[in-house]
């Protein structure tokens, strides 16, 4: 799912620098990696020549000291493998207080190493950007160590496979979006005076704490997904995230599920120390400890719309009149993680989810986890049900253009009405009946812009369905989609 988009950066502070292009794949010598980051200036910018798509590593950590650089591996990516010897890729170091310059690592994949304890990348006092960059398969050692700085931004990146904890110490101010932290044994701890957490995925990681570990004074974690870690600690609580007591943190629109922590332990989804967590729009379920319910551990303030299925262990005080709580599985309705678009995988619903368009139209985030524009009735958690999908680059499509509108009679025996409108929109279009399980039923392929399908209540082998709950969905070429509710009786 990674997405390689060429970047093109012009900041004040390197407008007037050089630009150095890498020659060689090797390790050292003319036209190196190595070469071109000690022959340049702040300011200056790195690109890669079409015939450099590897560079080997097994030298010492690429220095950058007191300079800012641009590292861009191009709308091709370039992968740094570090094949041999001991020690991390960068090493970023700035003790000068004034200095405001910020270092960019775009399109590049690190992959292979042996840190013996130093960081795939170590920062200190250095502002920092990574775009569209993965870091690999790095063992024993930490794969960002990010100590001082005023600002580090993080977007379209994963981390996977590795050994070590993402650590972010004393930063003022963390920018992280699609990000996707999978599979690694350790954790992502952020200690930082504002922290803006969107459109992530952390899952599958395993570690002696918490998976996400926060110290942030002020945070905001939304449209995010939490799920399928485990803290195999005998003494440290929380799975999903922890939550220090300096923290002041909102979660909005978050899925977290199926973490688990060992039994005895506290917060096999949330536990909180302390700190202010205002949860709003958010699916909490499915989270153990030793095997048994462990959600949410700890006091906690609720911002309304939220599914908690279990709530022992925790006190919540504020709008829970309009939460759901003690959620069994069938009701929940949350399908396994998958692609379902976007930059993450994301936790899908069912149609008859009790997620389903029970969120907050006041407070839910414009778009989804994918980036998709939520529904009108917005869902509750990561993922839009009823989304309108991702507009294409230079194509704008207003939502506005389409209706589809309730059916009538409903409930209805023997048939009924449906009708649409999708403006000049001349793409492939359809509209699909599935049932509650949502398995589909029939499908229409629509010719016209606008029209009325009919439906006899008849399945794909033109026999008659059975009585219940069905779902309709238009669909008009991955742009725009829609669905509504409707029942058919005997």
């Amino acid at each position: 799912m990674k997405i390689l988009i060429f970047l093109t950066i012009l900041l004040v502070s390197n407008v007037f620098g050089a630009i150095h292009t890498v020659t060689s794949s090797n390790d050292s010598g003319i036209g190196t990696l190595r070469e071109k980051i000690e022959i340049s200036a702040n300011g200056d910018t790195i690109l890669f020549s079409n015939n450099v798509n590897t560079v080997w590593l097994s030298g010492e950590p690429y220095l950058l000291d007191e300079k800012a650089l641009t590292i861009d591996g191009g709308s091709n990516g370039v992968t740094i493998n570090r094949f041999a010897g001991i020690g991390g890729f960068f090493e970023l170091f700035s003790q000068d207080l004034t200095f405001i310059d910020t270092t960019y690592f775009a399109n590049l994949s690190l992959i292979n190493g042996d840190g013996d304890t130093d960081s795939a990348i170590f920062n200190i006092g250095m502002n920092m950007e990574i775009e569209n960059c993965d870091i690999l398969n790095y063992i024993n050692g930490r794969i960002l160590h990010i100590l001082g700085t005023k600002y580090v931004k993080a977007i379209n990146s994963n981390f996977h496979n590795n050994t070590g904890d993402c650590y972010f110490l004393a930063v003022s101010s963390v920018l992280i979006e699609n990000i996707s932290f999978q599979s690694n044994n350790g954790s992502f701890i952020i200690d930082s005076d504002t922290l803006d957490f969107n459109k992530s995925l952390i899952t599958g990681n395993i570690s002696s704490s918490s998976s996400f570990i926060l110290f942030t004074k002020n945070g905001l974690i939304k449209n995010s997904t939490i799920t399928g870690n485990s803290n195999e600690a005998l003494v440290n609580n929380g799975s999903g995230i922890y939550f220090f007591d300096s923290s002041n943190v909102e979660i909005q629109n978050c899925t977290i599920t199926d973490n688990s922590i060992l039994s005895g332990q506290l917060g096999g989804g949330i536990y909180n120390e302390g700190g202010n967590v205002t949860i709003r729009n958010s699916i909490i379920a499915n989270n153990t400890a030793g095997g048994s319910p462990s959600n949410l551990s700890g006091d906690f303030v609720s911002g309304g719309f939220n599914i908690i299925a279990d709530t022992s262990g925790s006190t919540i005080t504020g709008q829970t009149f309009v939460d759901f709580y003690n959620v069994d599985s069938t009701s929940l309705g949350l399908l396994p993680l998958a692609d379902n678009g976007g930059f993450t995988e994301t936790i899908g619903l069912s149609p008859n989810s009790i997620a389903f368009n029970n969120g907050s139209q006041l407070n839910s985030p414009l778009t989804d986890q994918r980036g998709f524009l939520r529904d009108s009735l917005p869902d509750i958690g990561a993922f839009e049900f009823n989304a309108v999908s991702r507009i294409e680059e230079n194509e704008f499509v207003s939502p506005e253009l389409f209706q589809l509108s309730q059916n009538f009679p409903n409930p209805f025996n023997p048939q009924t009405l449906i009708n649409y409108e999708l403006g000049n929109w001349n793409y492939e279009s359809k509209l699909v009946i599935f049932n509650i399980l949502g398995e589909k039923v029939k499908e229409f392929t629509l010719s016209e812009t606008q029209g009325t399908v009919v439906w006899n209540g008849t399945n794909f082998g033109n026999k008659q369905v059975s009585s219940g709950v069905y779902f309709y969905r238009i669909e008009t070429g991955n742009k725009f989609s829609q669905t509504k509710k409707m029942v058919f009786i005997k």
